[in-house]
């Protein structure tokens, strides 16, 4: 998941630019929010619909794994009972067939894997830059100087800067441009 691997990402870093932020503007009048992030992705109809997207897609990529991988071994087991009834060339032709098809089976699930990932990885992506969009909207709507991410470092927030449900309110309610999975 893309955005565990950014929320994992210079932690220590992050702890000191909040801890920064934080002194520096207790010294002034800011209006701060909280937005915790695993919580929208837990949450929000669109990531709830990738992920059965997503499970739609790997059955699939499964289903045909399977269907090849059948045909491979009924070709093997084919070769195994007529090995010495089949002429040289009969059983160099279906060797040869064996291998390919193996060659096949192996392209497949390589190629399958890495456009599975591709995708997923691009539509994780368009919906966090659209809870990037929200969440700057409710900033510049709202007044807020700064909004921090929950996940990353906050150990509390009184409930009213907490944003995470306007959030995924605004992103389970707003339409969707037509799905698109891999075929």
């Amino acid at each position: 998941n893309i955005w565990t691997n950014i929320l994992k990402e210079n932690k220590v870093y992050k702890k000191i630019a909040i801890l920064i932020l934080l002194v520096s503007m207790s010294f002034a009048q800011e209006k701060i929010g909280v937005v915790f992030t695993e919580r929208i992705v837990v949450k929000s109809t669109e990531f709830n619909d990738l992920s059965q997207q997503a499970e739609l897609q790997a059955k699939k990529i499964q289903d045909e794994y399977n269907r090849q991988l059948s045909e491979l071994q009924t070709l093997a087991e084919e070769i195994d009972k007529n090995r010495l009834a089949w002429t040289p060339d009969l059983l160099k032709a279906k060797d040869q067939e064996f291998n390919e098809l193996q060659n096949n089976l192996q392209r497949y699930l390589a190629g399958a894997q890495d456009d599975f990932t591709k995708w997923q990885t691009s539509a994780e992506y368009e919906i966090l830059m659209k809870v990037n969009k929200i969440i700057e909207n409710i900033a510049i709507n709202r007044g807020y100087d700064l909004i921090l991410e929950g996940s990353g470092g906050v150990k509390y927030t009184k409930g009213a800067y907490d944003l995470t449900d306007d959030v995924l309110y605004e992103l389970n309610n707003t339409p969707t441009p037509s799905d698109s999975t891999p075929e």
